[in-house]
């Protein structure tokens, strides 16, 4: 749940506490989880435990906007038909990119929904509805579903960052672009239904020590268009070797050999094509540039 100050989120009672006298919002859903891993208990919720004592403070309340403060927040919404679930992203200077129960919500799968669109992103190895994180780059975004009918993401909270989004879909190659496509803040994407390690957000924002890639899925180049520039990234391990950026009237305006693993190419406004390889794989893509 998010705390009254909305700059992050908090546990009710703290770990491994009780109380007596918690009162829960009317109407307030939450879960209930067991401290050990495969435990199995019975949750009941019995006459006597409601109340119409009044409270002037209950343990869980409705969740504050989730823009009402200067932390970054991206809300991803999924839905297909009358379907729908949301994960939330947050980055924090002083949070971790790994899954940290103090920081992150892991992702909870209903089976008996199995139709929905469940949206997650990835903590660390674990699925997570609530992912506080340090950097935004290459993070893994999945969909879990039942259907492989194709699902509408929404991006709420994109002004929140001062970086540039783009969406990732490592099966093709494709680049959406999130952030130079959005209109107050939002935008849309249509993915696979069931999808996991295909799509992936990225941000014009990398650094050595947040971009941790797998040499054997990130050999192929990716292409990102910014304000003003392009920039193109592969790993350490497969640098770039070639970079070929042609102009709408085919004029060569790069043609270059880097050996690095990044690149920042700065272009004027307009439309772009870039053909770029490393030692295993090649990216043709064609941009445009604000």
């Amino acid at each position: 749940m998010r705390g009254d100050n909305a700059t992050g989120w908090v546990a009710a009672n703290g770990e491994g506490t009780f109380t007596t006298d918690g009162i829960l919002a009317p109407g307030q859903g939450f879960f209930v989880k067991a401290t050990t891993p495969g435990t199995t208990f019975t949750a009941n919720f019995t006459p006597e435990m409601q109340t119409s004592a009044g409270a002037t403070q209950t343990i869980l309340r409705a969740p504050a906007s989730p823009f009402a403060s200067l932390t970054p927040t991206l809300q991803i919404v999924a839905s297909r038909g009358n379907l729908r679930s949301e994960a939330i992203v947050m980055k924090k200077s002083e949070s971790q990119n790994d899954f940290y129960g103090t920081e992150d919500l892991e992702t909870l799968l209903d089976a008996t929904q199995a139709d929905a669109p469940t949206v997650y992103t990835m903590a660390g190895h674990q699925a997570a509805t609530i992912n506080q994180r340090r950097a935004m780059h290459r993070l893994p975004l999945g969909i879990y579903s039942s259907s492989d009918e194709t699902t509408l993401l929404t991006f709420k909270g994109l002004h929140t960052f001062n970086e540039t989004l783009s969406l990732l879909d490592n099966l093709t190659g494709e680049i959406t672009p999130l952030t130079l496509n959005a209109k107050n803040g939002i935008a849309t994407a249509e993915v696979a239904g069931n999808a996991a390690g295909r799509y992936f957000i990225l941000s014009s924002e990398t650094s050595t020590e947040d971009v941790e890639m797998d040499d054997a899925t990130d050999a192929r180049p990716i292409v990102m268009a910014d304000k003003g520039k392009v920039t193109i990234t592969s790993c350490s391990s497969h640098p770039l070797t070639f970079v070929h950026v042609v102009g709408t009237d085919g004029r060569t305006l790069y043609r270059m050999t880097p050996f690095t693993p990044t690149l920042s190419v700065p272009l004027s406004p307009g439309v772009y094509v870039i053909e770029c390889r490393t030692d295993e794989a090649v990216t043709n893509a064609k941009v445009t540039v604000m």
